[in-house]
């Protein structure tokens, strides 16, 4: 679930930067509401993908998981963590 409060300074900023006014019938409560739930489907969909390729299984339903998905994993991890603090608030 991402930090609303983050999302709300986020896009206030992006909208002021674009120069683009909101209409006066949709609050900016609602707005960050909507993008939200946008990004958070996306971002679930995105990691479902990449679960299955990452955990793709042979006919006999054993994961392959080839060396090369297996380098770096922890400097990916670090870079992940940091990312969900930042847009989670975590």
């Amino acid at each position: 679930m991402l930090n609303r409060k983050v999302v709300k300074e986020f896009l206030s900023q992006r909208l002021r930067d674009s120069a683009i006014k909101l209409p006066s019938n949709i609050s900016t409560e609602d707005l960050v509401e909507a993008f939200c739930h946008y990004v958070e489907d996306d971002y679930y969909d995105w990691l479902k993908d990449n679960f299955n390729t990452f955990f793709q299984q042979d006919s006999q339903n054993k994961i392959k998981h080839p060396r090369s998905k297996l380098r770096g994993i922890k400097s990916l991890a670090q870079i992940l963590r940091h990312s969900e603090m930042l847009l989670f608030g975590i």
